[in-house]
């Protein structure tokens, strides 16, 4: 949640009990403020133009190599709106790979139309639509007590390397770290 208390990942679930935007580092008051800062900006009518140009920056800066953007480290699509300025900006950069976590599922299988080529997206199970992923067809991820349970049911390990939830495996494991215990959050329930 913002400072106002928006919910920046509305469709949070059980994952909200054991979410690690809501503790350690992201508490200090300086992450908390640039926190706010960027949701505001996802707000204000220079979104697409700012973050068009910070892309054009890192290309810049990248030149040559294949530039890959992964859209929020915590919160979500909050709305259809938002998303639609996110996919204004993929069209500008054919160029660039985007990919995104998303508890959102509803709101992204209504979308008629085809999502930008040049966008990942991956269901997140732990939200309130986890019924409407399908396992079998959808790319999404899950969160395993260890790496041992994550191998057994055929996961690709994206702990320590994020950038595999792009790859062919459209299974992705992500290894529970949070000081709270395993056993103590809603992901044991799942």
């Amino acid at each position: 949640k913002t400072k106002s208390g928006f919910k920046t990942c509305p469709m949070a679930g059980i994952c909200a009990g054991a979410c690690y935007a809501q503790s350690g580092t992201f508490n200090y008051p300086n992450v908390v403020n640039a926190y706010e800062w960027r949701f505001n900006m996802t707000q204000s009518d220079k979104f697409i133009e700012e973050m068009s140009k910070e892309i054009v920056k890192a290309l810049n800066k990248h030149q040559g190599k294949k530039l890959m953007i992964r859209i929020h480290d915590s919160g979500d699509f909050y709305s259809l709106e938002y998303f639609l300025r996110w996919a204004r900006i993929m069209q500008q950069f054919p160029q660039v790979k985007f990919y995104a976590y998303t508890k959102m599922v509803e709101m992204f299988k209504a979308i008629k139309t085809d999502l930008p080529s040049n966008f990942i997206l991956i269901y997140s199970f732990g939200g309130l639509q986890d019924h409407l992923i399908d396992r079998s067809k959808d790319r999404h991820s899950f969160v395993f007590a260890d790496a041992m349970e994550l191998k057994r049911s055929k996961y690709i390990d994206a702990s320590k390397n994020d950038l595999l939830a792009t790859g062919k495996n459209h299974r992705i494991g992500l290894v529970y770290h949070h000081p709270k215990k395993f056993e103590n959050t809603g992901w044991s329930k799942l």
